[in-house]
């Protein structure tokens, strides 16, 4: 399938159908999957109840479900009727449901068994569909419902997308059916695609990198994509990935960080010598290179991409990957951009690197003289940049020019050989006491190389602008990995009561091992950068439905 040949998303299913016929297409692991017939089928039978019930061009068609075959079907459902999609992240609150379904001012909404407990008295007021209900497998002998699509132009809005539903700060980000698909075909040159290819799907598809990247890219080139009717515990994930065996995956960095955490705790960190070797630059190679073999056979021996996009990958966890020969892609982009700006294979990008920009977009670092940071704000500028935002022409203006240059709010670098390098989000930039640029971010990747830290997240101290990082920390691989001495230290423990008469308690270690922490933190980053405090987080830090840490609410 070509670029030419597919204008809209409408006629993306239909040519679909015609050139992959009864090749796979969608399917639940190891159950049997609906072929791209039967999608095109099934999708234009849901069309003509949704024009039936009144959905005209232009109205917007709500969808809120977890990701799975139906609700792709459910999506090109609502395309063949000309309506604009507004696709909701399973994770937001039935509060940011109601917000979203508000501002919208969707018409109808299509929702999954599972999400109907999301649905508030309001929600169900509007005509609400149950999406298991409505689409049918067709009969090997039905004919596809005639459906009177409308005409559609590849500029004309396709979707909606609420990156956030918070009541009030709600910013719909409309794209076109240009915007995707123009992003899908660029982005296809990244990896081999093949009709061959089999993609396990992990993210939700209302986040437009798993659905432009994994969804929309699959059906152009006749591949099949298999979902999960759990979320991706490790319980869960390994089967799948023995069943599935793919070529394609997505992940959040999140995801595969906390793999290569299992990994080494398992491989390396649970043996005295193993984990001092580790240390060694040669032999931490040749480790790696040993265990990303076990890793490669782990995913069914056949992965040939694997992106990670949507947050910053920690460094030690990139430095694993490419020891390990195992095929990683950091991708870089936004949902504004639909969404991929850059992106490259291993190991043809520089370290810390997204890799180049893709073609067709344009690109410029922009130093702002009004802003309190020196270093330059990339924009972007292209096909794939988004109309705007929904109901929101000040907001828009804000961030698009009247020439079509979109400010990304991200601050980066462009290397000799076109590579691009993301330093930081401008809004994160803390103002150190002399007037330095401190991006929180960087130190955070220092510091969650520690192998008993969770997580973290660095703020300043609004009195004495001293940095602080708040650390969750790991206590049950603290105390596992401290059984081999603890005999020593059982000694030096009661050596220490019988002197203070005290009793020293886990909790005495850990804050003595913060301390230190600190010290070994603050030699690698630069005096003003350096950390003043470490406070404990004793519950995970809230994240929003993309993985990202809500930094506002744990402001000082």
């Amino acid at each position: 399938m070509n670029e030419q040949s597919v204008p809209t998303l409408a006629a993306l299913i239909t040519v679909a159908a015609e050139e992959f016929g009864d090749r796979p297409a969608l399917s639940f692991v190891d159950e049997q999957p609906w072929s791209y017939n039967e999608v095109h089928q099934a999708a234009s039978a849901l069309s003509v109840t949704l024009t039936s019930q009144g959905i005209r061009q232009g109205d917007r068609v709500a969808l809120l479900s977890e990701s799975s075959p139906q609700w792709g079907i459910a999506y090109f459902a609502g395309v063949l009727c000309g309506a604009i999609m507004v696709p909701i992240l399973p994770d937001f609150h039935t509060t940011e449901v109601d917000s979203i379904l508000d501002h919208s001012g969707a018409s109808c909404l299509l929702v999954s068994e599972k999400m109907q407990k999301k649905l508030s008295d309001t929600a169900m007021k509007l005509p609400v569909m149950v999406i298991e209900q409505v689409i049918v497998r067709p009969e090997v002998t039905s004919d596809v419902p005639v459906v009177n699509i409308p005409e559609i132009s590849e500029d004309d809005t396709v979707c909606i997308i609420y990156t956030s539903g918070t009541t009030g700060s709600s910013k719909g980000v409309m794209l076109s059916h240009k915007n995707i698909l123009v992003n899908a075909f660029a982005a296809r040159k990244i990896p081999n695609w093949t009709e061959e290819t089999h993609a396990l799907s992990v993210l939700p598809l209302a986040h437009t990198y798993e659905f432009t990247i994994g969804f929309i890219i699959l059906l152009t080139i006749g591949g099949t994509i298999h979902y999960m009717r759990r979320p991706p515990s490790t319980s869960v994930l390994i089967p799948a990935l023995a069943k599935v065996r793919p070529q394609i995956m997505l992940s959040v960095p999140l995801l595969i960080e906390k793999i290569f955490e299992g990994v080494k705790r398992t491989k390396i960190d649970n043996r005295w010598i193993t984990r001092n070797l580790y240390k060694l630059p040669l032999t931490r190679k040749v480790l790696n290179k040993v265990i990303g073999k076990g890793l490669m056979k782990t995913f069914g021996d056949r992965i040939h991409f694997f992106g990670i996009g949507g947050a910053p990958l920690a460094r030690e966890t990139e430095r694993f990957l490419r020891e390990a020969n195992f095929p990683f892609s950091i991708g870089y982009g936004l949902t504004e951009t639909s969404p991929l700006i850059a992106g490259g294979l291993s190991p043809d990008i520089p370290f810390n690197s997204t890799g180049p920009v893709l073609p067709g977009i344009e690109y410029k670092l922009v130093a702002d003289a009004e802003s309190r940071h020196t270093d330059k704000e990339l924009y972007v500028r292209g096909p794939s940049v988004m109309k705007g935002y929904y109901h929101d022409p000040q907001k828009t203006a804000e961030v698009l020019s009247e020439d079509g240059w979109f400010r990304t709010g991200d601050l980066g670098r462009i290397s000799a050989d076109g590579s691009l390098t993301i330093t930081g989000r401008a809004k994160n930039m803390i103002l150190g006491s002399n007037g330095e640029n401190i991006y929180p971010d960087q130190i955070e990747a220092i510091i969650n190389q520690d192998q008993y830290v969770l997580e973290s997240l660095v703020v300043q101290d609004p009195k004495t602008k001293n940095l602080v990082a708040k650390v969750l920390f790991d206590y049950e691989r603290f105390i596992e990995q401290h059984k081999e001495s603890r005999i020593v230290k059982e000694f030096h423990q009661l050596e220490r009561q019988l002197m203070q008469k005290k009793e020293v308690t886990i909790q005495d270690q850990v804050n003595t091992y913060l301390h230190e922490l600190v010290a070994r933190i603050n030699k690698e980053l630069s005096a003003f950068s350096r950390i003043g405090e470490v406070i404990e987080q004793k519950e995970p830090f809230v994240r929003t439905p993309t993985k990202k840490i809500k930094r506002y609410l744990y402001e000082l």
